[in-house]
């Protein structure tokens, strides 16, 4: 779609539904509780054309506590943070908006309650890591 603004050019690009992209940022998750602790972040660690993303927040107990705990902490620091998550078959799951004035697409966070299936993912993180999923889909 192109645009003529006055005496200049304005190009805005937008993907087939319509909605504009808007990548996942840290502060959608961070910071962190004192409870836990981040262990790795990747903005886009998987994506495909047309600015769609999804970031990977890698995330364990400060104090050691098992993953059922660390999955609790995280969803609680979640909620708190605006992000509506429910579980559904041992995967929370939530989306928001991204807000602002244009059309864009909103962000869906998920993570497994349970260890996740097995991914080729090199290196694996440990079991009681939780791995946290938001794509801007």
């Amino acid at each position: 779609m192109v645009l003529l603004c006055g005496c200049g050019l304005v190009v805005v690009g937008f993907d087939g539904d319509g909605r504009l992209r808007f990548p996942a940022r840290d502060d959608e998750v961070l910071p962190l509780p004192t409870s836990l602790h981040l262990v790795s972040s990747v903005t886009c660690a998987d994506g495909g054309s047309s600015g769609n993303c999804t970031a990977e927040f890698v995330v364990m107990a400060a104090d050691g506590a098992d993953r059922t705990t660390t999955v609790t902490r995280l969803v609680e620091h979640l909620r708190s943070g605006r992000w509506p998550l429910q579980p559904e078959e041992g995967v929370y799951r939530g989306s928001r908006e991204t807000g602002g004035i244009l059309n864009w697409t909103a962000h869906r966070m998920w993570l497994h309650v349970d260890v996740e299936p097995a991914k080729v993912r090199q290196p694996a993180p440990p079991p009681e890591a939780v791995v946290l999923y938001i794509d801007n889909l």
